[in-house]
């Protein structure tokens, strides 16, 4: 079993979280991306069909989301949706479970497979110090 880092209930390993989502113990890149009323979600919407991983689902709150996620060889595949959804207010990507930064336009290279992995989010809030050896 896995804790999902979101919900922060127990999960089992390489499945997806029924509260949120996120599949734990995938390696690879899961994104979240709550629905709304635009232009701009509807392009990231067509991108992200494209994939076989996307799902919809909605919380018992009603928000709806568009889950779907990448393996590590897609990332070039993830990078066209990171850049619909650029300006997109609700959305989330997730690291083999831990959240990251949604990749900007000026990223440019810097997210790709042979790169460093990126800094997920707590440690970035935190200004704490990563190294990818801990």
């Amino acid at each position: 079993m896995a804790k999902c880092p979101r919900c922060g209930v127990a999960v089992p390993a390489y499945t997806r979280c029924e509260g949120c989502g996120l599949v734990l113990g995938f390696d690879g890149i899961t994104v979240l991306i709550e629905f709304e009323d635009s232009p701009r979600f509807q392009r990231a919407c067509r991108i992200a069909r494209r994939q076989e991983s996307c799902s919809e689902w909605t919380e018992e709150n009603g928000r709806h989301f568009l889950r779907v996620t990448y393996s590590l060889a897609e990332v070039e595949t993830f990078r066209q949706l990171a850049a619909a959804g650029a300006s997109l207010s609700r959305k989330h990507s997730f690291l083999n479970g831990l959240e990251i930064r949604w990749p900007a336009a000026e990223d440019g290279d810097s997210f790709c497979r042979e790169s460093p992995l990126p800094v997920p989010i707590s440690l970035q809030q935190n200004r704490r110090s990563f190294s990818p050896s801990h």
